[in-house]
């Protein structure tokens, strides 16, 4: 999930709301506090079951795996990655710029869709507070839920496809040996080099 700093979502007040007060405010004032506000309270209001305090960060991820040892058998057949915003309408298209500005990142959380050749098997990998999870479904709009849930979202919202492939050679054991060597290799969660942004690109350019 991609947010700035020290953000303790559920709180109206954050850094990004500072932020966009800040800013605000150099371009007209008494704009700045206001569009500030309505930016963090429009997070705090989405991101139900989101967590990702400044204690977080600093703290190794862990992996938490629902691949079966049988499942490490089934074959990939496609993965996607796909995004939503992290907040409503305007609410998130300006928050996303000022953290765009601040971090470099939109506010937008990404996960990766996982397709087996058992239809009745399919993976969601993602990064959720703030460690990885291979989570395990038996129908593709659980997978939809899952993420959008870990974004605080539901699903009536627009979600994006960022990556699609189909491998044809991998398979689900591998995928969660590269994912435990994801969190052995690339450290703590970060909102600038290590995000769920991160973990999206890197697993498609792995797979």
């Amino acid at each position: 999930i991609h947010t700035s700093f020290n953000i303790q979502m559920g709180q109206k007040t954050s850094t990004l709301a500072v932020v966009g007060a800040v800013v605000g405010t150099i371009i007209a004032p008494g704009v700045g506090t206001v569009l500030g506000a309505k930016i963090g309270a429009g997070l705090g209001a989405t991101a139900d079951g989101v967590e990702i305090a400044s204690d977080v960060f600093g703290k190794k991820p862990t992996l938490y795996s629902e691949c079966s040892r049988s499942d490490r058998y089934l074959r990939v057949k496609r993965i996607r990655v796909r995004s939503i915003w992290l907040g409503h309408g305007s609410v998130a298209a300006v928050g996303s710029a000022i953290s765009g500005i601040a971090t470099g990142n939109p506010l937008t959380h990404w996960w990766v869709e996982i397709e087996t050749n058992d239809p009745s098997v399919w993976f969601c990998a993602q990064f959720a507070k703030p460690d990885l999870e291979l989570s395990k479904y038996r129908y593709r709009s659980e997978v939809t839920k899952r993420g959008c849930a870990c974004g605080g979202r539901n699903t009536n919202c627009d979600v994006t496809n960022k990556h699609t492939y189909s491998p044809g050679h991998r398979t689900m054991g591998e995928v969660e040996d590269m994912m435990e060597m994801y969190c052995s290799y690339n450290g703590p969660y970060n909102v600038v080099s290590n995000n769920c942004q991160d973990l999206g690109n890197y697993f498609y350019d792995w797979i």
